[in-house]
């Protein structure tokens, strides 16, 4: 099962009908917090929702997440002032949203923002608004697809003979 939100990925895998438990529960982050020693679902959560930061390190590398604009200030697209490239501004730039019908039109999102905000990211890259959206997108994808590998392949499970279910709430 996965569900992505403003701020994260989360991906947990169901075996033979049962939800899977860890008795390695962190508060704070794996290995720098507190490990409680409660047994919870076995849930791995990363830094790859939509409102997810794109930015550039100090070794100068493009990342996404885990820092994340969330719904409040949001996305530049949203027009609620926030000022950080993020996974949904990409996915608007590279035309992966239709800005007419998101939320089924419940939402108005701003394509100019979203590009103003790939613009200096882009510029600091020295690439393209289009490019610097796009390798972002592709950074995100590629952080989804380890934690599904962490919890399929690390496991001993085929991902290829297994069924990816997203869950979630329902927005509106």
């Amino acid at each position: 099962m996965t569900d992505t939100g403003g701020t994260t990925f989360d991906v947990g895998l169901v075996r033979a009908g049962e939800i899977q438990l860890t008795g390695e529960t962190w508060l704070g982050g794996r290995w720098v917090g507190n490990i409680t020693g409660t047994r919870a679902v076995d849930v791995k959560s990363i830094g790859s929702g939509g409102g997810s930061i794109a930015r550039i390190d100090s070794g100068g590398l493009l990342r996404v997440g885990p820092r994340s604009a969330g719904s409040s200030p949001g996305p530049a697209c949203y027009g609620l002032g926030g000022g950080r490239p993020t996974v949904t501004d990409a996915a608007l730039v590279v035309g992966y949203l239709d800005p007419a019908n998101f939320l089924g039109g419940r939402l108005e999102i701003d394509p100019e923002a979203a590009r103003a905000v790939y613009a200096e990211l882009a510029a600091r890259l020295g690439m393209s608004v289009e490019d610097a959206a796009f390798a972002a997108l592709t950074i995100a994808s590629d952080n989804i697809v380890t934690a599904v590998r962490e919890q399929t392949i690390a496991q001993g499970v085929d991902p290829a003979k297994s069924l990816l279910s997203p869950v979630g709430e329902r927005p509106g």
